[in-house]
């Protein structure tokens, strides 16, 4: 009885939530016509599609910073450019970007470089450069046979307060260096300073205050940054000739007017000056090709005497071996090591690369006078100089 009593009472509630559900159903059919619900539909599509487009907006924008933020983060922080970013970031720019930080040429001399490097990469490379022109030269010291002691005497320009000790090669910007000593030592406390002085006078002070000539290096630098410059043989040979020896185009004499005159009386060529009886370019290396650099000339001259002669660099260790070709790199590099103040820098005067004066046109365009044997002779001469240091001692003239 029970059981039947709770059946009919459940078949009760059933009819009427059925009942519940029609006049639902009839007051939603009344509320909403088709018309209305077409009306609701496209409302909420248009709704939705503006919500997907807002959304595709902010997506794309956000991973566009992701990519810069990262890339941005690589060139501040290189330990971080391998970290590790999801599978869908890995956008070709960044990589571009990443092989230009990391990938860069070691002879590349251009400051644009600079400015996007940081400066603890810079100095890795530079270290690297350092590293490899030490090898090759301790390499070529021994292929040559040359002497690793020495009991000749060297030329050095120190800055004790910095310690930097510097053996200066005349035509391989020299001058510069010099300048820079002065500053680094106090004598003068500006470049506007050094520009009222005479060429002579800061290489007269600087000999009579700071240079020192020893065997081996000074006393008391142990602890010394040891530097040379050095500069492709070929056009340090011909600077040399169109600063100390040839005509000035004002028609004043040059330097060392009477060893051109010497010179030329040894070696008179059909093609020499008879105006002002000056050597030529071509008299000057049949004279330093046949070994007389001190016969009949009265010196020695250290503006077109061997590196290994000047600075003696198979018997002296160099920490730093600098080209002038590639200066700019190569100063900022040591002014770094030393702990130069910011204001002090290598002065400009070699283009804006830091590259030597003497373009290769000038220098194929005065070489290629000249006869191919005696080119070949000059080679030898100065062979050490070529291979000490790298420089390619073909020229690409017919």
């Amino acid at each position: 009885m029970y059981v039947k009593q709770c059946k009919t009472l459940n078949n009760i509630m059933i009819k009427t939530h059925i009942s519940f559900l029609r006049m639902c159903g009839m007051c939603v059919a009344k509320l909403f016509t088709p018309k209305r619900l077409i009306a609701i539909f496209v409302i909420c599509a248009l709704v939705l599609g503006s919500g997907l487009v807002f959304y595709k907006l902010v997506l794309e924008q956000s991973v566009e910073r992701l990519k810069i933020e990262h890339v941005l983060s690589v060139a501040r922080f290189p330990e971080r450019q391998n970290f590790p970013l999801p599978q869908n970031f890995q956008f070709k720019a960044e990589q571009e970007q990443k092989e230009k930080l990391i990938q860069k040429d070691e002879t590349s001399s251009k400051t644009e470089s600079l400015t996007q490097e940081h400066e603890d990469e810079f100095m890795l490379r530079m270290e690297r450069r350092m590293k490899k022109r030490r090898k090759l030269l301790k390499e070529k010291c021994e292929e040559l046979g040359l002497p690793d002691k020495t009991e000749k005497r060297v030329r050095f320009v120190l800055s004790r307060p910095y310690n930097l000790t510097y053996c200066f090669v005349p035509k391989a910007g020299c001058t510069n260096w010099k300048k820079v000593i002065l500053l680094l030592n106090n004598y003068v406390s500006s470049y506007e300073e050094l520009a009222k002085f005479h060429h002579d006078y800061i290489h007269g002070i600087v000999a009579k205050q700071y240079r020192t000539d020893t065997v081996g290096f000074p006393k008391n630098t142990d602890h010394h940054l040891k530097m040379i410059v050095v500069r492709d043989p070929y056009d340090r040979l011909l600077s040399s000739y169109n600063d100390k020896l040839g005509p000035h185009s004002d028609g004043s004499r040059p330097q060392y007017h009477t060893t051109s005159e010497k010179i030329h009386n040894n070696y008179q060529s059909p093609t020499a000056i008879k105006q002002l009886a000056l050597a030529t370019f071509e008299e000057f290396i049949n004279y330093l090709t046949q070994g007389k650099n001190s016969i009949n000339t009265g010196t020695v001259n250290n503006h077109w005497t061997t590196y290994n002669s000047i600075c003696q660099p198979c018997a002296l260790k160099y920490d730093v071996i600098s080209h002038l070709e590639t200066i700019d790199e190569d100063a900022r590099y040591v002014m770094k090591l030393i702990n130069a103040p910011k204001r002090i820098s290598f002065p400009t005067g070699y283009g804006k690369s830091g590259s030597s004066s003497t373009s290769l046109e000038k220098i194929l365009k005065t070489y290629k006078h000249l006869e191919s044997s005696l080119i070949e002779k000059l080679y030898e001469t100065y062979r050490s100089d070529f291979e000490l240091f790298g420089y390619n001692g073909s020229l690409p003239i017919s």
